[in-house]
């Protein structure tokens, strides 16, 4: 006879190595000490003395075999016959003299009379046919025992589930593991009555990208049982009870029970119909009786989550209109209306959850994503081990659903140069955002005078230790959304990000109302906003595959994907998927539990102030550098001057777009100064000096071909043409001088002036000078570079040809234009730029009656009302 877990544990050893297994678990060498005792032998002392002589002997071999020492020392695990927990103890040796020590102690105890009134054995003895196996010891620092197709515990240290220690420890379901079955059946071994014992160690802590702390798992123990004990059972009911109990929660039934008046029937187990899942749930939540049935529906989906969301009840099983459901305890429903309900409450761990979302906002961490299970866990209402603990964790899952897609979010803006409409504003928002604060990937401070980094580890190490207000994170969000809203090319930004960015600021938002106003509603849609975010960086490409991976959130909402399999480790890819992530995330969140959080970042000044400049058109940041704005947070007088504020479309000086950050060490913006000026002074826009005192009144007669003349209207109109209105020309430039307007309107009525488009007496000309000169002596010089571009378009084209043919098409489509002074040219302008490749002099019919239609209400927009420029022929 042997010892049952030291015959399993050699079996699956065997079978492993000689290819028969389905799953390759990673065990520990190991070596046996046993004696051969037959039943009807006598256990004199002498007899127990060869025992102990031939097991020390054979511990002292392999310890020199195996090269064990202090720091790679030996585990003697004891070996009873039969599974008998706790009575003989198994234990470490540091060197050989306590290793000799551990072996004459169990050898002794086995081979020694039981004490007891009941021995387990007729023949009185502790246990004479067990035996010890000798193993690298692993300084574990987490165990977990896995019942096949049931859960797992996870606890502290080598022994924290096993020794019954008081420790922290987390409970997990797990799906049916056909695999596992297999591999046990192929042992003789029933999966319903064994335990498997894993050891693990750690490597990094919860703040890395790698995506993982796990170090290495070992399979230990195949351990014989008596069943798994219930975890989370089905209540007890009373005996007379006559109907059927169903996994579920009646969301939103404050009484506790629910008579079914609409169904929605959700049919597939995956996430295939989870999008028309909430569009139902928008279209019918809040009307009586509705009810979501669901029985392919596992623990933690998100089905369930968008049920929390809308308050509808969640069932896993069949629902017929008619039945009466009944809330019984957390997370299981019965269809007998006699059993007194217990409604569910979402906020009886409220507290505890709000104290956790504190520590995922605050005290962020990259890998507490592995979270993900005991937040479904929460939200099913169905925790499986101390409920307070685990609404704490869930909470920090909700808070890291703000933090960290936020982190992705700021470190993909280090892409900027991919986007095509860049302002100084953005990167130098991104600058006085964490200015002074920003740290390396090695989490250590960045100088402050020196442009930011464009490693996107160190944006993810800041936002884990300069910690920021809620407030701060709404803003910021709002800012982030706006930058990837539009201009992003080349797979970066863009709208994953901008689609997650929402969410994430959804999320944000939806705790701001629950601090403010915490009630069943608000908690409801707090846990329905992170499960909707979860959703979709989960799905959309997992949008935090920089730093955590995918199987952190596919465990979460999904048990059936939880095998031992995922016990794997011991290289970098199992340790991606290994389900021990979840408990060491656990840990590292609880022990931050009643931390201190103080001195969060506030950086609203400045992402309120991006988020108002932003709604700005380009024009009018161009008009307005943000350095000479006197509202300009102080913190952007700070900043070094980075050669990214001037990129792209709006940052090249060449450009007429360009527009100026304002920042008196910004070479680029000098650069830009002096090449305008240079043009001002180089380019003729003035006009010629008149050569008498101008007046404000028209003559009274003027001479033509030697013969004077009244100067009526009429006549003025025969002389110089109907296309003239002299009262028009006269307004707009007297109200460009004194209004200051430099637009592009503006700019094509004075190139049209200066190239003599208009037929003008000379009295006339004098007089327009006057206002010309005062519109362009006061021109700022950023202006003159768009002015001087549109004068050498109006040099180059044939105004009068434009005006021809914008009437021409006019007539034929029996349009009648706003003025004839302006809107010929000024429309036409419009025209060629919003349709580059029609012409207004065209001759064939590739023009259309609703183009000139759409640029005679632009003019009208943007001309006549906006600008009051015009003052129109009547």
């Amino acid at each position: 006879m042997i010892s049952q877990k030291a015959e399993a544990l050699a079996k699956y050893v065997q079978k492993k190595n000689n290819g028969s297994l389905y799953q390759d678990l990673p065990t520990l060498p190991t070596d046996d000490i046993k004696w051969n005792l037959q039943w009807g032998d006598i256990l004199d002392d002498e007899t127990v003395e060869k025992f102990v002589q031939q097991s020390i002997q054979q511990v002292t071999m392999v310890w020199e075999t195996n090269n064990f020492c202090l720091e790679s020392p030996m585990f003697i695990r004891a070996c009873p016959l039969n599974p008998r927990p706790g009575v003989l103890e198994s234990s470490p040796a540091y060197n050989l003299s306590s290793a000799k020590e551990i072996v004459e102690r169990i050898v002794r105890t086995m081979l020694s009379k039981d004490p007891s009134d009941t021995p387990a054995y007729k023949h009185g003895y502790i246990d004479p046919q067990g035996m010890m196996i000798l193993q690298p010891f692993i300084e574990a620092d987490a165990s977990a025992v896995v019942y096949p197709n049931s859960h797992i515990v996870f606890g502290e240290g080598h022994a924290g589930v096993t020794a019954g220690e008081d420790c922290f420890k987390i409970i997990l379901k797990v799906g049916v593991d056909n695999n596992l079955n297999h591999d046990l059946e192929l042992l003789d071994i029933d999966p319903s009555m064994v335990e498997l014992e894993f050891v693990s160690t750690q490597k990094h802590d919860a703040r890395n990208s790698h995506g993982y702390m796990v170090r290495d798992n070992y399979l230990v123990q195949l351990r014989g049982s008596h069943g798994a004990p219930p975890i989370a059972p089905a209540p007890s009911m009373p005996s007379d009870f006559d109907g059927r109990l169903y996994s579920g929660n009646l969301f939103g039934c404050d009484g506790g029970t629910v008579t079914v008046e609409q169904v929605i029937h959700v049919k597939n187990a995956d996430d295939s119909e989870l999008a028309w899942l909430e569009e139902q749930l928008r279209e019918h939540a809040g009307k009586e009786g509705l009810v979501v049935s669901h029985p392919l529906g596992s623990d933690g989906t998100h089905h369930c989550g968008q049920c929390v969301k809308y308050g509808v009840p969640y069932i896993k099983g069949g629902v017929n209109i008619g039945d009466t459901y009944v809330q019984v305890v957390s997370g299981w429903v019965c269809d007998d209306p006699s059993i007194e309900p217990v409604p569910y409450d979402i906020m009886e761990y409220a507290d505890a959850f709000m104290e956790g979302v504190e520590v995922g906002m605050h005290s962020f961490s990259r890998q507490y994503g592995w979270l993900s299970n005991l937040f479904h866990q929460f939200m099913d209402g169905q925790m499986l081990h101390e409920p307070e603990q685990t609404a704490y964790l869930a909470g920090v899952f909700a808070g890291y659903m703000v933090a960290a897609p936020y982190s992705v979010s700021l470190g993909e803006c280090r892409h900027y140069g991919q986007k095509n409409n860049k302002t100084p504003l953005y990167w130098s928002t991104l600058q006085a955002m964490y200015h002074g604060k920003y740290h390396d990937r090695d989490a250590k401070l960045l100088n402050s005078m020196y442009d930011l980094t464009t490693d996107r580890q160190a944006f993810y190490a800041t936002v884990e230790n300069v910690p920021i207000t809620l407030d701060s994170y709404i803003s910021g969000l709002t800012w982030l959304k706006s930058v990837y809203e539009t201009g992003w090319s080349g797979g970066y930004g863009g709208e994953k990000y901008c689609d997650a960015t929402t969410k994430t600021l959804l999320v944000a938002k939806a705790i701001k109302d629950m601090y403010d106003n915490p009630s069943h509603t608000t908690m409801s849609l707090l846990c329905g906003a992170v499960n909707d975010c979860e959703n979709i960086v989960h799905n959309n490409g997992f949008f935090l595959n920089k730093f955590i991976q995918k199987p952190a959130f596919d465990m979460g909402t999904d048990n059936r994907l939880i095998t031992v399999n995922t016990m794997r480790g011991n290289s970098q890819a199992y340790r991606k998927g290994n389900i021990f992530n979840i408990f060491y995330a656990a840990k590292d969140a609880w022990d931050k539990r009643g931390d201190d959080i103080q001195g969060l970042h506030d950086y609203t000044s400045i992402t309120d102030y991006a988020n108002k400049r932003t709604k700005l058109s380009f024009a009018n940041m161009a008009k307005n550098p943000m350095f000479l704005d006197e509202t300009l947070p102080d913190v952007y007088h700070e900043l070094p001057v980075s050669s990214r504020w001037h990129t792209g479309k709006y940052g090249y000086t060449a450009n007429s777009n360009f527009i100026p950050c304002g920042h008196t060490g910004c070479e680029v913006c000098a650069s830009h100064l002096a090449k305008k000026t240079e043009q001002q002074i180089n380019t003729v826009l003035a006009p010629p000096v008149p050569n008498k005192n101008l007046d404000m009144s028209m003559p009274s007669s003027m001479t033509v071909n030697g013969v004077s003349l009244s100067t009526d209207k009429d006549l003025v109109a025969q002389l110089f043409g109907e296309s003239v209105n002299f009262d028009s020309l006269i307004f707009t430039f007297k109200n460009m001088a004194g209004k200051q307007i430099y637009n592009t309107t503006t700019y094509l009525v004075a190139s049209a002036y200066l190239k003599k488009h208009f037929d003008l007496p000379q009295w006339m000309t004098d007089k327009l000078n006057k206002y010309y000169s005062a519109w362009l002596s006061n021109m700022p010089t950023d202006n003159t570079g768009e002015f001087l571009q549109i004068n050498q378009w109006v040099g180059a084209t044939d105004l009068h040809a434009q005006e021809k043919g914008m009437y021409k098409w006019m007539d034929k489509y029996k349009l009648v234009p706003h003025d004839k002074t302006f809107f010929g040219f000024v429309g036409a302008h419009m025209f060629l730029k919003k349709w580059p490749l029609n012409n207004v002099a065209w001759e064939d019919d590739s023009n259309s009656k609703v183009m000139f239609e759409d640029i005679m209400q632009d003019y009208l927009h943007e001309v006549v009302q906006e600008y009051l420029i015009i003052h129109g022929d009547e």
